[in-house]
């Protein structure tokens, strides 16, 4: 499932996710892969223009996420994507919390300073958000990480 979803086949992926959860619906790796594919469909239909359908989407994220971390609490990559999916519902607090959490976790984790900067987007807060998409740059200047960062500095128009 793992595979098929880093290669963007979520319709692949959510049906072994599926298969797992029947097993385990607990099981913290399938919640954690279908809470980033709500996320992606919550992210299409929010392009899309339906904002209706991309909260429903956001909402279901939150609630596999939070199982997740239940689960495995001292999961950074768990935490960091529940903390996007709090953003885009409008749960600020639990966002931040989320990744001050996943900090002490592993300080410095480049992961966390990105999804800083993204909740921080969404918060319009630009100045805070912009000094953790350099932070992360500075992390992980050639990694996926600072990859996201720079996107997301030029996005700005600050790259």
């Amino acid at each position: 499932a793992g595979l098929y979803l880093r290669r963007g086949k979520n319709r692949k992926a959510m049906e072994l996710y599926g298969k797992v959860l029947g097993i385990d619906p607990e099981d913290a790796d399938a919640r954690l892969g279908a809470g980033l594919i709500y996320q992606a469909i919550g992210d299409d239909h929010k392009a899309g223009g339906d904002s209706e359908r991309a909260m429903e989407y956001y909402r279901k994220s939150v609630a596999y996420l939070h199982v997740a971390v239940a689960r495995r609490p001292d999961n950074v990559p768990i935490r960091a994507a529940l903390a996007l999916a709090c953003a885009e519902v409008g749960r600020f607090d639990d966002a931040l919390t989320q990744l001050q959490t996943a900090s002490r976790i592993k300080r410095g984790h480049p992961l966390v300073h990105l999804n800083l900067g993204k909740v921080y987007v969404r918060m319009r807060q630009p100045e805070k958000a912009e000094e953790e998409f350099r932070r992360t740059r500075e992390i992980d200047p050639t990694g996926p990480w600072g990859a996201d960062a720079r996107e997301q500095l030029r996005r700005m128009g600050l790259e």
